[in-house]
């Protein structure tokens, strides 16, 4: 009753767990009678409603300690079950419990730690199992040791004498000596191009510096939580976040794809929890680090509702009892090695379909069986472990990775737990206050309280409950909104990285162009220069030009005049000579005229021959069409009615006669090309060939066919005087074009020229 009295003097400030005082100031407000009240103890509200499981009350409270309680036969609630529940879908699972094997270098140290301070854990594990008063010195130190424990699974080797490092060094120090930082560091560089945001919750430190100097030396894209601005934003797409656990909630981020909680205090802190029961269609996927066999693996095990001292006692029974596990740790091939589980994490995360499955290694039972156990063989097992710490204790060498035989002694057959319940403490559990489904599932999660005992009514515990349901649907709806608002700020951010590479194309391409251009200009600049440089030289040959011009202009002058003087010679045969010159020059005047015009009717007659055979191969072609056409009006007359086949009658004859009227125009052409040229050959032979005049005639100039309007009748014997090999017919007639045309020997070798 004076423990009551006292935790009844206690304001409502002294109760744990948010929001109470606020609820018990809401309900002295309701104005309500008081129900009759009941008595119950902290340690009743947090137990179970199981009357099997009890628990013995050891000393009252003292100061400077609060009430103790040993488990003792059965109570089996003290430990947490290792094994996953069947019934939970694993689908719907986010929180995985690596196990990670403790570096080998840093055994040695985490066995030193223990056997520094064997006096102390054997004087707390005797006084515990004597059901007396610890040594508050050996309780300290107890705790002293616990936490140098935790140092050295969380933290490199020798991390108190290697002195300022650099951050590279830091980083090889780090990874090369723990396990767990090798993990993080494997597993941020597996998911270095994954467009993902990582957590890592660790207690402020060395292990935070580590972390940093391992993020900031190998370029990642991280900051503080504490900080807006990233270091190393160009680094890639993953973002890492680093906080503290000392710092305040509302600094840490609202969503992240993957969380990391590395240490006992990120467990404890209960920052995890809101990860794990996240509401949001994108749960993310908590990754709690532990170093295996260790008191870092056995506090996840440990039940947090024990009391502390017990718990404290609890730890280091539990790591006497895996002692082996630790020395000699079983072979596990790649489930066992850092980088192979980060790989495979990492795969997990990016892709949750990928077949793998996560199977973290187990305390064994033997470890728990010290809690089940009565208490003659708990103190035979103080008595055993208190002489084993005595021992060297040193890693076996032999070469096997199996597992030792267990010692002779080992009390299998010894009572494990309680045959029945006293009837006192089944009347007494009888006798206690009922409470609602709604309010044990919340008790039951709460952890124990070392605090005195007060009174209070289940009516009010009710009412802080239904208090509790209204802030958590509150609660659950700022969730959606901040899910709504990450999913914004995530488009969003989409969208600005969207713009960031466009702006980046075209920044690139600008450079390109500006590039191009100055060459350009250069070219340019060269080709101007070129360009003065051809001008100045062309006006310079252009004067040349006129100059020789000139001067041949005058040699022509003085040729004619010479030429002129020598036809007027007194002279005979001189005037004779200058006469024939001129007439020379003049025939020559009149043939280059000639020859010129020679060509262009070549031409003519080249492109009327090339029409011709176009005509041909086009008729020998609409022959075979007409042909074709015939065999198919043949099918056709078979299948179309009359009317069909008189339309295709029509429209055949109208086509042939379009097409012999071109064939026809074909040959009217050629024959009249075929007419001039020979009547020009007539003319230039005649010209050639006629006698010279005398000096004091002066010849006429001819009369050209090709000038005359009219036509002659050579018609007839331009076939005869054309050779034997042209492709053009002899005679023309209804069918002399087809069949002079296939009687040619060369027809075909003058189709494929």
């Amino acid at each position: 009753m004076a423990g009551l009295r006292e935790f009844q003097s206690r304001s409502a400030d002294a109760f744990e767990g948010p929001g109470l005082q606020s609820a018990l100031q809401h309900l002295e407000q309701l104005g309500q009678p008081d129900p009759v009240l009941s008595t119950i103890s902290p340690s009743e509200l947090m137990g179970s409603t199981n009357p099997d499981i009890t628990q013995t009350p050891l000393l009252p409270i003292i100061p400077g300690q609060e009430s103790l309680t040993l488990p003792v036969l059965g109570s089996l609630n003290t430990l947490e079950s290792s094994e996953p529940d069947e019934e939970q879908n694993e689908d719907d699972n986010n929180d995985y419990l690596i196990t990670l094997p403790l570096a080998a270098n840093m055994r040695p140290a985490y066995l030193r730690k223990i056997a520094s301070e064997k006096d102390a854990i054997t004087e707390l594990m005797t006084a515990l199992s004597h059901a007396r008063e610890p040594d508050p010195a050996a309780v300290d130190a107890c705790r002293k040791v616990l936490a140098g424990l935790l140092d050295v699974c969380d933290l490199p080797s020798f991390d108190g004498g290697v002195g300022d490092l650099s951050g590279e060094a830091m980083t090889r120090h780090a990874t090369g000596t723990n396990s767990k930082m090798l993990f993080v560091y494997e597993l941020l560089h597996a998911l270095r191009d994954a467009p993902l945001q990582v957590l890592i919750l660790v207690r402020p430190g060395r292990a935070y510096d580590y972390l940093e100097a391992i993020l900031k030396n190998d370029g990642f894209k991280f900051r503080r939580a504490e900080n807006s601005q990233s270091q190393n934003e160009d680094a890639g797409p993953l973002s890492v976040v680093l906080a503290s656990t000392g710092q305040s909630p509302a600094l840490h981020p609202s969503f992240a794809n993957v969380v990391i909680g590395y240490d006992e205090a990120s467990r404890s802190s209960g920052l995890l929890t809101p990860y794990i029961v996240s509401s949001s269609e994108r749960r993310p996927m908590v990754l709690t680090l532990v170093a295996s066999y260790t008191v870092d693996h056995l506090d996840v095990v440990m039940s947090r509702k024990m009391e502390s001292i017990e718990r404290l006692n609890a730890l280091f029974l539990s790591t006497l009892q895996i002692w082996s596990n630790l020395i000699n740790p079983p072979f596990l091939g790649p489930r066992g090695e850092p980088h192979d589980i980060a790989q495979n994490f990492a795969s997990l995360i990016q892709d949750p379909r990928y077949d793998w499955a996560w199977v973290p290694e187990t305390i064994p039972e033997s470890a728990l069986d010290v809690f089940e156990s009565s208490q003659a063989d708990q103190l035979a097992n103080i008595a055993r472990i208190s002489s084993s710490l005595e021992q060297p204790m040193e890693p076996s060498r032999s070469a096997s990775r199996k597992r030792e035989l267990e010692d002779s002694d080992d009390r299998r057959d010894g009572a494990k737990r309680a045959k029945g319940i006293p009837g006192s403490l089944l009347e007494e559990s009888r006798r206690r206050p009922q409470f609602s489904e709604a309010v044990e599932s919340v008790l039951s999660l709460l952890p124990i309280s070392n605090g005195p005992v007060a009174e209070i009514s289940v009516a009010h515990i009710e009412a802080i409950i239904r208090e509790n349901e209204v802030l958590k649907e509150k609660l659950g709806v700022k969730a959606k909104v901040s899910a709504a608002l990450a999913n914004r700020l995530d488009a969003l951010n989409k969208e600005h990285q969207g713009y960031l590479k466009t702006f980046n194309v075209f920044q690139k391409r600008y450079m390109e162009a500006v590039g191009d251009r100055g060459k350009f200009e250069k070219e340019r600049d060269v080709a101007f220069s070129q360009v003065d440089k051809i001008k100045s030289e062309a006006a310079a040959a252009k004067s040349t030009i006129a100059i020789l011009k000139d001067e041949n202009a005058g040699l022509k002058d003085q040729l004619h005049d010479a030429t002129k003087a020598l036809a007027k010679s007194e002279v005979p045969d001189l005037a004779k000579l200058g006469q024939l010159q001129q007439k020379l020059q003049e025939a020559e005047t009149m043939l280059a005229g000639l020859q010129k015009k020679l060509v262009v009717q070549d031409k003519d007659l080249e492109h009327a021959r090339n029409a011709y055979q176009e005509a041909s191969s086009r008729a020998a072609e609409l022959g075979n069409e007409n042909r074709a056409l015939a065999a198919e009006k043949a099918v056709l007359t078979q299948k179309a009615s009359e009317n069909r086949v008189r339309i295709h009658e029509i429209q055949t004859s109208n086509e042939r006669i379009d097409f012999d009227l071109l064939r026809r125009q074909a040959e009217a052409t050629l024959a009249e090309r075929e007419r001039e040229l020979e009547k020009l050959r007539d003319e230039l032979r005649t010209l050639k060939g006629r006698r010279e005049t005398r000096g004091q005639s002066v010849p006429r100039s001819p009369r050209l066919g090709v000038m005359s309007p009219r036509g002659n009748g050579n018609g007839g014997a331009a076939g005869a005087r054309s050779r034997g090999t042209s492709p053009v017919p002899a005679m023309f007639g209804d069918v002399g074009m087809i069949s002079g045309f296939q009687g040619n020997p060369r027809i075909d070798q003058i189709r494929r020229g």
